[in-house]
């Protein structure tokens, strides 16, 4: 995963994070929450740090995640009542 400044338009940090990350989201507090589709895993950036600050367990192949009511929302194929 690659930070870029877009008023250079040049990247600033790299970040490892798990395998086929995916569309994220910026948190509130600019955490950034980056879905491993390859690994079922999410992982939360310290967006001062550029380190991953940890990783949470969700679903089968996690796709984009969403900000909204205060937390952050990530949908995954294969979920209980979640079918392509």
């Amino acid at each position: 995963m690659e930070r870029i400044d877009p008023a250079t338009n040049t990247v600033v940090a790299t970040v490892k994070v798990g395998a086929q990350p995916v569309d994220g989201a910026i948190a509130p507090d600019g955490t950034a929450w980056i879905p491993n589709r390859g690994i079922g895993t999410v992982s939360l950036i310290d967006g001062r740090t550029n380190r991953v600050r940890g990783v949470v367990k969700v679903g089968p192949r996690p796709i984009v995640i969403t900000e909204a009511f205060g937390h952050m929302w990530v949908p995954s194929w294969g979920s209980a009542g979640f079918r392509p």
